[in-house]
């Protein structure tokens, strides 16, 4: 598809799981969605948390550019950007 300049592009919250088992984040992780997306961190950061097997994800898009991920069970959001090669 191509877009033209002007052209209003809308994005929906996504909701998916993500692959195998999760313990925090550092640096600019990537994350892998059951739904066979790929979403990486914005900011460098890190968080540790216990084990949590396939936590469900929530990707809430931003009124002025950008996402929020939040994670199943972590009291942190995260800023994050799509990656190519997603459904």
């Amino acid at each position: 598809m191509l877009l033209t300049p002007g052209t209003e592009v809308e994005y929906a919250t996504t909701e998916s799981r993500l692959i195998g088992d999760f313990t925090g984040w550092d640096g600019r992780s990537i994350f892998t969605l059951e739904n066979g997306q790929h979403w990486q961190l914005a900011n460098a950061g890190s968080n540790i948390t216990p084990l949590i097997s396939s936590p469900k994800v929530t990707i809430v898009p931003l009124s002025f550019g950008g996402f929020w991920m939040t994670i199943e069970r972590v009291n942190q959001r995260m800023r994050v950007v799509p990656l190519g090669g997603g459904k």
